[in-house]
């Protein structure tokens, strides 16, 4: 069994998310997380491993010397690893303003994106175990994106859904070791697109990644995504609040076989279409109205016109 430890970043504009982790055998990570606390212990001691945070009141070359000897434990155990990130202004630009409500947050998608690259980075280093994936912390976009993940592990090839793992979960890096370093490769990932970002940053970027790769949600699939949004009939009673789906989405989850997802989606896809052609056709006659009645004449005209 795989298991993939997975943190974010983002750029100092806010303009740009990055995912970035590391993917390695469950029994590796367990001597691993011995090696980094032994790492986190050696003078200065460290408690746990922030790079936003942690060398507040540290002097340059303590700062240097810590991240040289918890680099040195990953180069130790050398996992694969991977970098996602999307620009979340153009996703917000692009695809927000047309798109479902629980389907705003760009870090969902970077999410999908990160579970489905990894299975196929794992793949191309001839490794077939399934990945279980533990993401740090991040509140409610973190729950709605594993929300998803079985629907969207049941559209994969079939090899891709074998090695996905269990709905993703979410731990505090104060309490899992290996997401420190996850965040370390999320922070050094990002400086090197940062103007700022000097020889040593870069030396601690290069000396962390071993069989590494890297993507980027491209803004053309994000156009795309947007342009399909608006075009789906009856998009605007989704687009609010009231239109979110996720309560109906867990208990689908609950209730559905994994197997079935698919294929029960894709029914309720149709009956909707149905009911969209139905109002339209009731438009067209002034008849439309939540009447009790009516809506039961509704019922029957679409079974009887079979739409």
């Amino acid at each position: 069994m795989l298991q993939a430890f997975v943190d974010d970043s983002g750029s100092a504009d806010a303009s740009r998310l990055y995912l970035a982790g590391y993917i390695h055998r469950t029994e590796t990570w367990r001597d691993f997380s011995a090696d980094w606390q032994e790492a986190l212990n050696e003078a200065p001691h460290l408690k746990s491993l922030h790079m936003t945070s942690s060398f507040r009141g540290w002097t340059h070359d303590q700062r240097e010397a810590k991240l040289l000897r918890l680099a040195a434990v990953i180069g130790k155990h050398k996992p694969l690893s991977l970098t996602c990130s999307i620009n979340k202004s153009d996703y917000k630009a692009l695809v927000t303003p047309n798109a479902p409500y629980d389907l705003r947050d760009p870090y969902g998608v970077c999410f999908q994106a990160f579970v489905v690259t990894a299975v196929r980075l794992a793949s191309h280093f001839n490794i077939k175990e399934q990945i279980d994936f533990v993401f740090d912390c991040q509140g409610s976009s973190g729950s709605n994106a594993a929300l998803w993940y079985p629907l969207i592990k049941q559209l994969q090839e079939t090899w891709i859904k074998e090695m996905m793992g269990a709905t993703p979960i979410f731990r505090s890096d104060d309490d899992v070791l290996p997401l420190q370093a996850a965040d370390m490769l999320a922070w050094h990932r990002r400086i090197l697109f940062d103007p700022h970002c000097n020889a040593f940053n870069r030396k601690i970027a290069n000396a962390i990644v071993f069989n590494h790769a890297e993507l980027e949600v491209p803004l053309e699939m994000m156009q795309s995504w947007g342009k399909a949004f608006a075009a789906t009939p009856g998009i605007e009673r989704v687009k609010s609040k009231r239109g979110s789906v996720k309560r109906d989405i867990a208990r689908i989850i609950q209730e559905v076989p994994e197997d079935q997802l698919v294929p029960y989606m894709n029914r309720m896809h149709e009956r909707g279409m149905r009911t969209h052609r139905l109002k339209k056709f009731l438009n067209r006659l002034d008849l439309e109205s939540s009447k009790k009645g009516l809506r039961k004449l509704a019922a029957r005209l679409s079974r009887f016109l079979g739409f």
